[in-house]
C-alpha cells in the first residue's frame, strides 16, 4: 500500500518543477513542491536568497539533480528537457531585452532632466529668488518671488 508522501512525490514532474522554479521560486514555491517546507519558507522570506539561491536552485533543477525530500529524484525525460530548456532561453532573453530597453530608457530620462536643469539654470541666471514664510505653525506655507533679469 503507497503511502500518501509516496504518491505525492510520484507526482512530482521535471516540467513542472522547474517551472515552478524558474517564475516563482524567488518566493520558494519550488521546494515547497519538491517537499522542502522549512526551506521554501526560509527562501520565501529571503525572496530566493536575493535572487542567488534561486538561480541556484534553477540550475540545479533543470539539470535534472534535483530530488524530493524522500531522496526520489525526478525523472525527465528527452522531450521534457527540449520544452525546458526552450522555457529558460525565452525567459532570460525577455530579461535581457527588458533590461536593455529599461537601461535606455533610464538614460534617456536622465538626458531629459538634464537638459531641464541646464535650461532652469539658464533661466534663473541673475535672477533674483526671495521666500518668505509665514506662521509659526511650520506646515512649509509661504510665498516664493522671483524677479527674472530683464532680457536684452
Amino acid at each position: 500500500m503507497a503511502t500518501r508522501a509516496t504518491t505525492a512525490q510520484n507526482n512530482t514532474t521535471y516540467v513542472t518543477a522547474t517551472y515552478f522554479s524558474l517564475f516563482l521560486g524567488f518566493l520558494g514555491i519550488d521546494r515547497f513542491y519538491l517537499g522542502y517546507a522549512w526551506l521554501g519558507i526560509l527562501k520565501l522570506i529571503t525572496f530566493g536568497g536575493l535572487g542567488i539561491w534561486w538561480l541556484i536552485d534553477l540550475i540545479w533543477i533543470a539539470l535534472g539533480n534535483a530530488k524530493t525530500k524522500s531522496g526520489v529524484r525526478i525523472p525527465r525525460k528527452e522531450a521534457d528537457m527540449r520544452l525546458v530548456y526552450i522555457a529558460v532561453g525565452i525567459f532570460l532573453l525577455v530579461q535581457v531585452v527588458g533590461a536593455i530597453v529599461g537601461t535606455i530608457t533610464y538614460e534617456s530620462t536622465l538626458r531629459s532632466f538634464d537638459n531641464s536643469v541646464t535650461e532652469l539654470t539658464k533661466t534663473l541666471d541673475g535672477a533674483v529668488i526671495e521666500a518668505t514664510g509665514e506662521g509659526d505653525d511650520k506646515k512649509g506655507e509661504g510665498t516664493v518671488k522671483i524677479t527674472l533679469p530683464k532680457s536684452d
